[in-house]
């Protein structure tokens, strides 16, 4: 089996387990891509982005739909991160690449320990 249909089957399963979880996947679709032989900068990162911004696309309409979504208080945040992630996408290129893992890394452990907390309140 070759990485390329390795990594699509993979993206599957996690594109719909992660599209319950309210995450777009590219938290595992790097790590995934990287383990496969894939290069972090050239096409683990961009295509994790691209992949997370199509599963995430196709499950907010969903929920959009289905009146789960509150624009309101979204606009804010995605003015937000359409300002952010720019930057962050010029500065991949200058970053070296074992900060970009330990970043990476990083970002993980306080997410787990924040969400993992006793009592942890997860409502805005």
């Amino acid at each position: 089996m070759t990485a390329i249909a390795a990594a699509g089957g993979a993206i599957f399963l996690l594109a719909a387990a992660f599209s319950m979880l309210g995450l777009g996947g590219a938290i595992l679709y790097v790590p995934l891509l990287v383990g496969l032989g894939f290069d972090l900068k050239a096409v683990a990162i961009p295509t994790a982005l691209w992949l997370n911004g199509v599963t995430v696309l196709s499950a907010a309409l969903y929920y959009l739909r289905a009146g789960l979504a509150d624009l309101r208080g979204g606009w804010p945040m995605a003015v937000a991160a359409m300002l952010g992630a720019p930057l962050g996408a010029g500065l991949t290129g200058v970053a070296p690449e074992r900060a970009l893992l330990e970043l990476f890394a990083l970002a993980l452990v306080v997410a787990a320990v924040h969400m993992g907390r006793p009592g942890a309140d997860t409502r805005p």
